[in-house]
């Protein structure tokens, strides 16, 4: 049916255009939008089938504004992968919900909330390649890569509530703030999130 509806109302073409219209100024914009769609389609589809349509549909637009090719592609299907856990669907959520007893809705933003780091690695694809492996020396992709997994780690902290003890919800915004220090391309940026996420952490542990 989804396939039908995009050859019968061009909505291929419609939304390429949609997309470069709209976000020409912002490759976030572009990205976001992609997500949105990836979601979308991942409802009502399988994840290859959604990879495809959308990469067929969308991965032109992010070439000519100048976004990554292969990031573009690992993108869509991340989200793809992630919409089986999205609500208001979410089939993956709803099968497990099913075998658990659980609500439906609460198991798929449970879901959403331990896998927030899912929803987040996509645009550190975008804006580092070198997590891709695609271009960058021997260190700067080991330097983006253990900075990204540590700022991981922390996100993973703040969602989850707990980091070596429960944290409260100022806890939680300091790991989340030292996060985003974490995911900025600055070294120093970088460092202070490294500073103030370990430093919490430890004072967590005398206190």
């Amino acid at each position: 049916l989804i396939v039908g509806l995009f050859v019968l109302a061009a909505l291929g073409v419609r939304i390429s255009i949609m997309v470069t219209e709209i976000a020409s100024s912002s490759l976030f914009l572009v990205f976001f939008l992609v997500m949105i769609a990836s979601l979308v389609l991942g409802m009502g589809l399988p994840t290859i089938a959604a990879y495809i349509l959308l990469v067929i549909v969308v991965a032109p637009s992010i070439t000519k504004l100048g976004g990554p090719l292969v990031a573009a592609n690992m993108f869509i299907f991340y989200f793809g992968v992630i919409s089986s856990i999205t609500p208001p669907v979410a089939l993956a959520a709803y099968a497990a919900s099913g075998i658990s007893g659980a609500n439906a809705m609460r198991t798929g933003f449970t879901a959403c909330r331990l896998a927030i780091t899912a929803f987040i690695v996509p645009y550190l694809f975008v804006y580092y390649p070198e997590l891709l492996l695609t271009q960058g020396t021997f260190g700067e992709i080991a330097y983006r890569l253990t900075v990204s997994s540590v700022g991981i780690i922390f996100v993973a902290m703040a969602a989850m509530g707990y980091g070596r003890s429960l944290l409260g919800a100022g806890d939680r915004l300091v790991m989340a703030v030292a996060a985003a220090l974490l995911f900025l391309a600055s070294p120093w940026l970088n460092l202070a999130g490294l500073l103030i996420g370990a430093g919490h952490m430890v004072f967590l542990q005398k206190s």
